[in-house]
């Protein structure tokens, strides 16, 4: 296999380095590079008393300044002053100085820049004496002092030997030992009487020493090097260590000298001898001192630092006694300061520049960390060689399936993992293979935490080894996990891939996770996977055995056993050089006897390599367990260091979300005043802040327990394993108050409140106002130095694009404002704040922002805004995570119903109100809502941000509220599918929800609303599928509809396909799932086996279809044979029951318990009630009989013959009590009985049945909600939620759905699925009462047609809908159309949804005033002109294959073209005098110029001639042609202002190119005066109304008149240039607008660049702009309408809206208000375009077609073409009434039935249908003769408001069509002739009249059923005609209406 061998610059140190990748990919540990640790770490060395002014200094000013700037390159500054804050008990120990050299070479080794910073003043400083002698030098020194008769007791005193350390050593012992009050806080008088008496021993010792050491010298015992250890100060130590053994220290190093000139002159003043070395209490220079300084300054340092900028020089005088030191002087520290800051600053923008191009792959580095903890923890690895060598075998040998290694914590499972990766190239390198190994160790990283991360980083491992494309690598869970699956099929037998995952306990519960749906079950050949867990956590191992059978599998990792243990704590001791004496190693073997845990033995190897052998028994105690043992470590350490600092910094560190930086650390404990009080009890600071020292010597006591690793770009620290984590939570973070204190600290850390100089108060303690100064107050306020944390530090410098965020911030804030219970900084600051959730998605991913939403939720936080806005968010999807730039405009258009503040209900978009029912006074009372503005304050604070602050983000911002908002009640809006939903279930085992559609089955996380897995089954049957789940959870079963379809069965964990059984037989459907029993048709499958059991045969022999039943246990069936129900066992196939019906059952159920049968019959609405308890004593009885006729309809209804014939319909079984049934009447009534006591309650299904469009709907389905307290019902789109007590509806769901739709329930959840889009919905029904949130308008078809007038801010709308509520069905002919207010958001309809045949073209006029309509109706094509006053007429110009139409700016003149079979023809109108005025043929694309003078056109040329088409310009005044033009042309564009310039397109065809070119008007235009190149295939889409640019379908934007390219929004790398077909210029040619599939997209001319991206979420179809191209409105295919806003800098400063809206109006008239077209730009503009907006704020002016246009439209659609060419109109006074050019139809005799049933009036039908004696059946009613002589006479004929009644989807409610026995004369009266006003009798419109008696209101009941029958049957008729042929008529029925009805259903 050929590998992708890459190179990737790694950092070492500061050196740029190119490492080869492909070993590090491939898994070999054998040299690894070093990860960067992203840091400046720079050690400031100097001596201690003269630069205290300067080391403060640097603290106070230069250090924040510093951070700052290296947070711009993603870096973190550190400076390490270990000088600063020491105390003199840190002295104690003696191990300061080995510490600082410690530090000095960390520092070298992680700083990517400047690592060591030296300040030299004229003091040599302190020599110590080694408090570490090694036992041979020790002893020759106390030789040749004895030698010398000096005594050595002092030596012997305070020096003891250690033989536990190789070589022997003597150790200086602490100063407490000897003299205890030296360490003691609490008497200060002793504590300094002990320091004292150290000073002197200490110099005593070190004279000892020193003569010592030098007589060995004398004699030739020791070296010079071993002498100077005992002269040499610590500075020179360090410099020695950090410039002079530097390997580039001109890039590493910095020094600064001062010099104080006078100063050997002054020693008589005590100040002066702090800053020169002094002998003889500084009576004198130490000689002896200062030449070893000067030998520093002038040979050692300028011969390692050769570059001059490298150094800097002070000079400065000492000053008089009376005034401050030297180095007080403020303008030397100023200088100092500054020349500090700026060098610091040249060496980090050098390490910059230097590694500009290192591109520091996140994913490598992931890798390379998991692999340097293998490597460490492999080399501690002892034994355990049976447990490898089992590994060994199984990876020799193709198992097939995983190996789980599993143990319990702490017993060396990683170790093994670690071990078993370092023998892979050993291993297979036996076999001659070169094996890919993956390794994770879960939970060590950020990346490793998370399931989905994890995955991502193996697909990308995988596929890069491999060669694979990592582009194609999903980013969603479900996505990411079957390509892992598919991606690990390209392992090969020579590069097998190995892939070891540690911990899989350590993972995060996301994604479902520990279900383990994302391992691979059976492996692909020369694949294999090692796994450990815990035994005993989220029960992995379980699951683990499920999936895998295989006990080999399973290798469980033992303890190592008491020898195993010792033996390996031996070799730890042999290789760090470390002994103990016997007595400690019975101590040792003890504790191991009892725990041999690897872990435990690594922690008895940390606490016996700090024994020495002179250790007493009590010094010498081992803790039996674990946690004992670290609980042992963290007591020495609070001793040692300090309980409230260790105990605050552990607590922080465990508190974390990731873990913490050192830098982050040193912050965060400056701002804890209870850790600095703790610090500076005994002295007040310059500075208030954790001195640096303290934190480096606690890591680096604990740096064997904690492990760095890489999180958020910066590497941090934690906890290396859970056992500390356990014991650090339990020790720290138990008590609530505590937990809430450091989550408190933290937040305000991340929330930067005391960062950049902002000072915090705090209070003095006690201790420190006794031991210090202060006096006169106990509190202050001090800076801290931490630094500010905004969301991002500006733009990165390595990517200037890309923005630098604050990544740590973005995700440690959230959680730590949950943890502190800081709800209303949570609010503020995170959740509702815009900038926040604009850069955490721009930095992040939306999963993240969802994540803190989630984590709100989790923890109490009760509010219905956070619910609102993470639905929102979660609808965005994908959209925001590609694009995070449309947030506000997505959350403006979903959640501007929430904007008022004024207002105590939200509003949105208005349904567009019925003509007859209008009313838009201003004393109407505005609707009540439920959102109170004190409920909804965080989310209309958010609005009013995104409106302020987005501008710079997206420059297009909703002007109306564009997608539906969810609610309190909405849980989730799922997106995942590609196709439509089918079915959905719910799995309370797993928290799931399940849905399915033709392309996958998902798997929804009820708790994070994430899709959790999914099952591909696009390649199985396409049709429509239904999910069945077992009652125990474990089996899914997917039942599909087409012929020949298998059933398949899914485990339920695995997602395994167990079974696929059976196929379906093309007859009636039945399936349900009862136990563990599938009844399919006649198929009985058990899911279990997949076997088919029986069949209906084995019962009963039928060939009709029959009802049946399961019980839940499977041993009884029910089955409905004839008029008798017979009970079986369904094991022996015995009858041992029947029970006899009245008539065929039609459905039946069984409860829980099988004691009961329920069955519903076929005829009079029966219900009956059975024992079938075979221990019951009733048994076989009917134990209750319901007859909703008698017993409940009756009270309904009122006319019980009205359920003649009706079925039960469904039975519903309450979830809660099997006793409660829920009845579905006809799929027209509830009924909720109680089966014991008979006492039954209907839900008010008629009170629904009023409210929607048609008069008659079904009710689709029924059923409880999953807790038994609704009663769900699905009529039409909405969802009925009832309360089952007294039947009253609760609430209705809108849905944008067709009938039927999935629906599934469980417990207090509800979810909904659409045949329209692809969402799932979910609800819960808990939140029921706060769920009144509006929907806005959305049209069952794409909005395709829309057309705008612009003057008046009116926007005309093609409506479709279907016209049958359970077909579906869509007609073309059918539409109408609706107006839509811009100004005031509301819609109205214009033309009511009828049949006015197929509408091709609509055009406005730009007052509103007048619109054409091109139509299509048959074989007919005519324009409808409109007048929109309120008393206009319509006309017609008929055109015989129109194609489409244009009109003049004026709308004097038309022209309309028509094209067929290769012949066109061109019509010019004039609309002033009603005239055709011209005729041509062979002519095409008509245009009319901007002057209004001239008319132009293409001719085509005759037929057959070799003339070339030419351009002819017509005169409109003198209607004659003025010129020819030879320009051969496709298609013409009319330039504005330069009004006699045109542009004429040829399209491409073959090889050549579309040609553009810019003609003008001039008989002597020979040739075009500019021709365009590398236009578009479209040519010019548009042009701006001052005629200077163009623009193309490649956005190209062109200067008209120059031919230049002024502006390109794609990048010039696209190839192929992707081409867009709607593309709009602004008026003033500023910023074009075009459609990419689903978004708006909007480019500033100018600056060239994309100033704003709108998604629809759905495609669009059209774009309109106005108001100069600043108001957009656009249709989109899911039918919504959205009006947009292009907000330009003129709007706002600086991005920002500086007006703020109180209410959605007050931001609406803003908006409409704010113009930023300039009067000079206008002013350029053709004066046809320069039209100001008329706003329309009354809705009163909105146009209404009146009912002559309804009317006259109506009968032009209705008949067939037979027209008489003479003109008919029935109006007078019209200017066009003479004239034969304006047509009306009449109608004509029909010769055949599909005639007859095209002109067939519904009213007619209406008519029979209702009459009393009207009892023909259908068949008959077709062949009757006196219907073709009622329908040829024309008596019936359908009027407007009837046809509009009974066939528009947005019709009155049924109750206005309902006819009284009184009014029914009346009524029938309206179906008159056509042509003639439809007369309605006076009063009737105003008054209804009351019935008299009960007996009157019984007959208006029946008259009221008997209409609703009549208006179904007769849409149905209409809708179903053309399906029903023509035969004998059957015998008459006694019930015909029941017969009819049959006939349309069955259609």
């Amino acid at each position: 296999m050929a590998f992708c061998h890459r190179q990737l610059s790694l950092q070492y140190s500061n050196v740029d380095v190119r490492w080869d990748v492909a070993p590090i990919l491939e898994g070999d540990m054998t040299q690894l590079p070093p990860v960067s640790s992203h840091k400046i770490r720079v050690f400031l060395s100097s001596t201690f008393s003269d630069m205290i002014a300067e080391r403060n200094a640097l603290m106070e000013h230069v250090y924040p300044t510093l951070k700052d700037f290296c947070r711009k390159f993603h870096l973190e500054f550190q400076a390490m002053d270990l000088r600063w804050g020491i105390r003199e008990q840190s002295h104690d120990d003696h191990t300061i100085i080995d510490f600082c050299l410690r530090e000095i070479e960390n520092c070298k080794k992680i700083s990517l820049g400047p690592n060591f910073v030296v300040l030299l003043g004229q003091k040599y400083g302190y020599r110590p004496f080694p408090p570490r002698i090694n036992s041979d030098e020790f002893e020759k020194i106390k030789h040749e002092l004895e030698l010398n008769d000096v005594s050595d007791s002092l030596l012997n005193a305070w020096f003891k030997k250690n033989t536990n350390v190789t070589p022997n050593v003597y150790m200086l012992q602490p100063i407490s030992s000897l003299l205890p009050r030296y360490a003691d806080d609490q008497d200060k008088e002793a504590q300094q009487r002990a320091q004292s008496e150290w000073e002197s021993i200490s110099s005593q010792i070190q004279q000892l020493l020193r003569t010592g050491v030098s007589c060995c010298f004398a004699a030739g015992k020791i070296t010079a090097e071993d002498k100077n250890k005992y002269f040499t100060s610590v500075t020179e130590y360090e410099i020695e260590r950090g410039l002079l053994e530097a390997e580039k220290p001109n890039e590493e190093v910095l020094c600064f000298v001062r010099q104080i000139s006078n100063l050997e002159k002054n020693l008589h003043q005590t100040r002066a001898r702090k800053f020169i070395d002094s002998i003889n209490d500084g009576s004198e220079i130490d000689a002896e001192a200062q030449g070893l300084l000067q030998v520093l300054k002038d040979e050692k340092i300028p011969a390692a630092l050769s570059d001059e900028r490298n150094s800097e020089f002070f000079t400065m005088s000492w000053k008089d006694p009376e005034h401050s030191n030297p180095n007080d002087d403020a303008e030397y520290l100023r200088s100092f300061c500054s020349v500090f800051q700026d060098k610091m600053c040249w060496l980090i923008n050098q390490c910059v520049q230097q590694t500009r191009s290192f591109s520091c792959n996140t994913q490598v580095i992931e890798i390379l960390q998991h692999l340097k903890m293998g490597k460490k923890l492999s080399q501690d690895f002892r034994g355990r060689e049976g447990t490898l060598r089992k590994i060994n075998l199984y990876l020799r040998a193709d198992g097939g399936r995983p190996m789980v290694l599993f143990g319990e914590s702490g017993s060396g499972k990683t170790s093994v993992i670690a071990k078993v990766a370092t023998r892979m190239k050993k291993w297979f390198g036996e076999l001659k293979k070169k094996p890919i190994v993956v390794l994770r160790f879960l939970g060590t990283t950020s990346h490793s935490c998370s399931i989905r991360l994890v995955l991502g980083s193996i697909c990308w491992h995988i596929a890069i080894v491999y060669g694979q494309d990592t582009s194609t690598i999903p980013g969603d869970y479900p996505g990411l996990v079957a390509y892992f699956l598919d991606l690990i099929k390209v392992a090969t037998a020579e590069s097998p891939l190995i892939l070891l995952l540690d911990g899989l306990d350590q993972l995060s519960s996301v994604h479902r996770a520990h279900n383990l749906a994302w391992l691979p079950k059976l492996l692909p050949p020369h694949v294999h996977i090692i796994i450990s867990t815990l035994p005993d956590k989220y029960e992995l191992l379980n699951t683990l055995k499920m999936y895998i059978p295989n006990a080999q599998n399973f290798l469980e990792i033992p303890p190592l056993g008491p020898q195993l243990s010792i033996n390996l704590l031996k070799d730890w001791l042999l290789r760090f050089g470390r002994n103990l004496t016997p007595e400690q190693f019975l101590v040792v073997e003890e504790a191991l006897s009892r725990c041999t845990l690897p872990l435990y033995t690594s922690l008895v190897f940390e606490e016996v390599c700090r024994w020495c052998s002179y250790f007493r028994a009590e010094e010498i105690v081992l803790e039996p367990t674990v946690h004992a043992i670290i609980n042992k470590l963290f007591d020495r350490v609070e001793k040692y260091h300090g309980y409230i600092f260790v105990s605050h910094t552990l607590a922080y560190l465990t508190a974390s979300k990731n873990g913490l930086s050192d830098m982050e650390i040193e912050d965060i404990l400056s701002l804890d005043d209870e850790v600095l009080n703790d610090v500076f009890q005994h002295w007040l600071p310059p500075v208030r802040r954790i001195p640096p020292l303290l934190i480096p010597r606690l890591q680096d006591e604990l740096s064997r327990y904690i492990l760095e690793r890489e999180a958020n770009g910066i590497i941090v620290f934690y906890w290396y394993h859970g056992q500390f984590i356990e014991v650090a939570n339990k020790r720290y973070l138990s008590n609530e108050v505590d937990r809430r204190y450091v989550h408190t600290i933290l937040a305000h850390y991340y929330l930067g409140t005391w960062g950049g100089g902002k000072k915090k108060p705090f209070k003095f303690s006690q201790k420190m106002i006794q031991n210090s100064s202060i006096r006169n107050h106990q509190e202050a306020e001090a800076d801290r130095m931490v630094p500010k944390q905004p969301l991002d530090f500006g733009p990165d410098p390595k990517d200037p694009v890309r923005l630098n965020y604050n990544l740590r911030k973005l995700s440690e804030l959230p959680y730590h404002l949950i943890a502190s219970h800081q709800f209303v900084d949570l609010k503020n600051q995170v959740l509702f704040n815009y900038e926040w959730l604009h850069t955490k998605l721009s930095a992040m991913s939306l999963h993240e922002v969802l994540s803190d939403f989630q984590q709100a939720q989790e923890a109490g936080i009760d509010d219905a805004d956070i619910q609102l806005l993470s639905s929102a968010l979660r609808v965005g999807g994908t959209h925001l995570n590609q694009n995070p730039d449309m947030l506000a405009f997505d959350l403006l258009g979903r959640l501007l119903c929430y904007y008022d503040k004024t207002s105590e209900s939200p509003n949105s978009h208005s349904p567009p109100i019925p003509s007859d029912q209008f009313d838009s006074s201003p004393s109407a009372p505005p609707p009540i809502g439920r959102f109170r503005r004190t409920r909804h304050g965080n989310l209309q604070s958010l609005l009013h941000q995104c409106d302020a602050r987005s501008i710079k983000h997206s420059a297009l911002i909703p002007v109306l509220q564009c997608f539906d908002s969810p609610s309190t009640m909405s849980v989730y809006i799922l997106e995942g599918h590609s196709k439509v939903v089918t079915d959905l279930v719910f799995s309370p085992k797993s928290n799931e929800l399940i849905s399915v559609s033709h392309e996958r089955i998902a798997f929804w996380d009820l708790n994070s609303g994430e899709l959790s897995r999914s099952i591909c089954v696009e390649d199985a049957y396409p049709g429509r599928k239904k999910l069945f789940l077992s009652e125990n959870g474990r089996y899914l079963v997917v039942d599909c509809n087409i012929h020949e379809a298998p059933v398949l069965i899914y485990d339920m964990k695995t997602l395994q396909l167990l079974h696929s059984s059976g196929a379906l037989l093309s007859t009636q459907r039945r399936v349900f799932l009862s136990g563990s029993l599938l009844c399919r048709q006649k198929s009985f499958i058990d899911i279990t086996t997949g076997a088919l059991v029986k069949t209906m045969d084995n019962f009963i022999i039928t060939k009709a279809y029959v009802t049946c039943a399961l019980s839940s246990d499977n041993k009884l069936i029910l089955i409905g044979d004839q008029n008798e129900t017979k009970l079986f066992e369904f094991t022996s196939e015995i009858q041992i029951a029947s029970f006899a019906g009245a008539n065929l059952p039609s459905v039946m159920a069984i409860t829980s318990d099988n004691s009961r049968a329920y069955i519903g019959y076929a005829e009079n609405c029966q219900f009956c009630v059975f024992d079938i308890d075979q221990t019951s004593e009733t048994f076989g009885q009917l134990l209750l009989t319901f007859d909703p006729k008698q017993d409940a309809l009756w009270g309904i209804a009122g006319d019980s013959r009205a359920f003649a014939g009706n079925e039960i319909s469904e039975i519903s079984l309450s979830p809660v009590n099997q006793n409660m049934v829920l009845l579905n009447i006809n799929r027209f009534f509830l009924i909720c009985l109680d089966t014991v006591t008979g006492s039954w309650t209907s839900m008010k299904t008629f009170e629904c049945c009023n409210q929607v469009s048609r008069p008659r709907v079904y009710i689709l389905f029924s059923m409880f909600s999953g807790n038994g307290q609704f009663v769900l019902s699905g009529m039409e789109n909405l969802l009925h939620i009832w309360r089952p007590e007294d039947g009253e509806l609760v609430h209705a769901i809108s849905l944008q759905t067709m009938p039927p739709f999935p629906v599934a329930v469980s417990r207090n959840l509800v979810a909904t699925a659409s045949n329209v889009n692809t969402a799932v919905l979910v609800w819960d029904l808990n939140n029921i009462q706060e769920s009144k949130t509006p929907k806005i308008r959305a049209y069952e078809a794409p909005v395709n047609c829309i057309s705008c007038a612009d003057q008046t801010r009116l926007v005309f709308v093609k409506s479709q809908y279907s016209l049958s509520s359970t077909k579906g069905f869509k007609y073309m002919d059918y539409f109408g159309i609706d107006v839509w207010n811009v100004t005031t958001g509301n819609c109205r309809e214009f033309l009511p949804f009828a049949k006015y045949g197929r509408l091709l073209q609509m055009k406005v006029s730009v007052d509103g005033t007048r619109m054409a309509l091109l139509l299509n109706a048959v074989d007919d094509w005519y324009i409808a002109l409109i007048d929109l006053k309120p008393d206009g007429a319509v006309y017609f110009l008929k055109h015989k294959k129109c194609a489409l139409f244009r009109v003049s700016d004026a709308w004097d003149f038309l022209a309309s073209f028509a094209s067929d079979e290769g012949s066109c023809e061109l019509k010019l109108w004039d609309l002033r005098k009603g005239e055709e005025i011209l005729k041509l043929d062979n002519a095409t694309c008509p245009v009319f110029m901007h002057d209004g003078q001239h008319f132009v056109f293409i001719d085509l040329g005759q037929s057959g001639s070799c003339n070339s088409p030419m351009v002819i310009v017509y005169s409109l005044q003198s209607f004659v042609p003025v010129c020819k033009m030879p320009c051969v042309s496709d298609s013409l564009l009319p330039l504005p202002c330069q009004r006699l310039y045109f542009l004429a397109t040829r399209y491409s065809s073959g090889d050549s190119k579309t040609e553009v070119s810019l003609w003008k008007i001039s008989r002597k235009s020979q040739r075009p005066h500019v021709t365009y190149r590398d236009v578009g295939s479209q040519g010019i889409l548009d042009v701006s109304k001052d005629g200077s640019l163009g623009v193309d379908g490649h956005l190209q934007v062109f200067d008209i008149f120059s031919g230049a390219i002024r502006a390109c929004f794609q990048s010039s790398t696209s190839t192929p240039e992707k081409e867009y077909s709607i593309v709009k210029l602004t008026y003033d040619g500023l910023y074009v607008l075009w459609v990419d599939d689903m978004s708006v997209k909007v480019g500033h001319v100018a600056t060239r660049s994309v100033v704003a991206n709108a998604s629809a979420h759905e495609r669009l179809t059209c774009l309109h702009a106005m108001d100069y191209g600043y108001i957009v409105v656009v249709g989109g295919t899911d039918g919504h309408l959205l009006t947009m806003k292009l907000a330009v800098a003129g709007d706002g400063t600086n991005g920002q809206v500086t007006y703020r809206a109180q209410s959605t109006e007050d931001r609406r008239y803003f908006l409409l208000d704010t113009s930023p077209c300039s009067e000079t730009a206008i002013a350029r503009m053709d004066p046809c375009y320069q039209t100001q907006p008329k706003f329309l704020n009354s809705d009163r002016e909105l146009p209404l077609a009146s009912m002559e246009v309804q009317n006259d439209l109506l009968q032009w659609a209705d008949v067939p073409l037979t027209v008489i060419n003479t003109a008919v109109s029935s109006r007078t006074g019209s200017p066009f009434e003479e004239n034969s050019l304006f047509h009306k139809r009449r109608s004509s005799t029909p010769t055949n039935i599909n005639h007859v049933l095209n002109v067939m009036p519904s009213s007619a039908l209406l008519a029979m249908f209702a009459a009393d004696d009207s009892d023909m059946a259908f068949p008959q009613l077709l062949t009757s003769s006196s219907t073709h002589n009622l329908m040829n006479f024309g008596t019936l004929r359908s009027t407007p408001a009837a046809h509009s009644k009974m066939l528009q989807k947005r019709s009155k409610s049924a109750q206005d069509l309902r006819i009284s026995s009184t009014t029914k004369v009346a009524k029938l009266s309206l179906l008159k002739m056509p042509g003639k006003k439809s007369q309605s009798p006076a009063g009737e419109r105003n008054h209804k009249r009351e019935p008299r008696n009960s007996k009157e209101k019984v007959a208006g009941a029946r008259d009221e059923y008997r209409i609703d029958r009549a208006i179904e049957m007769a849409g149905s008729v209409l809708m179903n005609c053309f399906r029903i042929s023509t035969r004998e008529s059957p015998k008459r029925s006694k019930t015909p209406t029941a017969n009819l009805e049959e006939c349309v259903t069955s259609m």
